[in-house]
């Protein structure tokens, strides 16, 4: 195995933890609530809908960096060989159109609702924000660990 190969399928089992930590957030939550349908049965389904828009639009912008970061990583193991930095740079270079347009998608749900003042608040910065603390919050207390171990 190469070191490219091994580098390209170690990021692809770290990008894979990360998905399923983030699919996995909602139920980290439900645990400590006493299972799932209590959560779903509290829910207005407008808070449901926005919830699982500021979820997918979260999930878009970390795929996208993520992509980036592999593209990168491919641009430097590609050992100077033409086709793979190509690929490389193609692949960082979708990334970014996608990023963008995640971010533009939600200015522009924002603006036009603001212009033309129709009532949909399905798309606010704020609450992806909030979901985004949230989720970095979780992650910071799965990711603790035994401070007696350090020396070892």
């Amino acid at each position: 195995m190469t070191l490219v190969n091994f580098a390209s399928n170690s990021y692809k089992i770290t990008t894979m933890n990360f998905l399923f930590g983030l699919a996995a957030q909602p139920f980290l939550i439900a645990q400590e609530t006493n299972g799932v349908l209590p959560i779903i049965e509290g829910y207005d389904p407008v808070l449901l809908v926005k919830d699982a828009i500021a979820w997918a639009i979260i999930a878009a912008a970390v795929l996208c960096i993520v992509f980036i970061f592999i593209g990168g990583l491919s641009f430097i193991l590609s050992g100077g060989a033409e086709e793979k930095v190509k690929q490389a740079v193609s692949t960082i270079r979708y990334a970014i159109i996608g990023l963008i347009i995640v971010i533009l998608s939600v200015t522009m749900v924002n603006l036009i609702t603001f212009i033309f003042k129709v009532p949909f608040d399905f798309v606010d910065y704020r609450e992806i924000l909030a979901k985004v603390k949230s989720l970095s919050s979780v992650f910071r207390q799965s990711s603790t660990y035994d401070s007696g171990s350090e020396g070892l």
